[in-house]
């Protein structure tokens, strides 16, 4: 068999291999060109199973505490004081441990948070998708719902944020709601 009619089997051989390393490299390339986060940030878990009580909002960078009274046809012999009812627990994500722990107030007011959705060093906080990068997008898998990502360009790095406390996980929207990045 000369070289001419051999072409047929190396085109055959040789396609799905250059395939498989195209792929293999949009997986991992984008992680060797993209310098880890370096920003922590806050999230808030819900409880769901109350329409009244205390809640947090974002005023100046610092975090104060709200109180939302019951929705005015709400049976009011149901009502506990809404100021007692918590509403949310706060959660500051530490980059560097991959863990999160949980804030009181007190320790949250003291945080100078940015609620950029873009942190300084350029990552999104993404919830509730898929964010698998080139081959999920591609051909599809498993999607999570409640996971949660940090995603800059095209490298995403799946988190896992605490789900303790949180009702939201019941209803499968994902364990938190970002709040902002901290500033250091």
């Amino acid at each position: 068999m000369d070289t001419q009619n051999k072409w047929p089997l190396y085109i055959a051989i040789g396609l799905p291999v250059l395939f498989v390393v195209g792929l293999i490299g949009a997986v991992y390339i984008p992680q060797l060109f993209t310098k880890p986060a370096q920003y922590d940030f806050v999230y808030i878990t819900r409880n769901l199973s109350e329409p009244y009580g205390q809640t947090y909002t974002i005023e100046q960078g610092k975090i104060v505490k709200q109180y939302l009274p019951p929705p005015v046809d709400y049976k009011l012999s149901e009502v506990k004081d809404y100021r007692s009812v918590l509403l949310e627990s706060i959660y500051i994500y530490d980059v560097e441990t991959d863990k999160s722990r949980e804030l009181t107030l007190e320790e949250a007011q003291v945080l100078t948070i940015d609620q950029n959705p873009k942190s300084p060093d350029g990552y999104i906080f993404k919830s509730g998708q898929n964010s698998g990068g080139v081959v999920t997008d591609i051909f599809g898998g498993n999607r999570d719902y409640s996971a949660s990502y940090l995603k800059n360009g095209f490298y995403s790095k799946r988190i896992y944020l605490t789900q303790e406390k949180s009702s939201r996980n019941y209803y499968g929207y994902g364990p938190g709601d970002f709040i902002g990045w901290v500033i250091k």
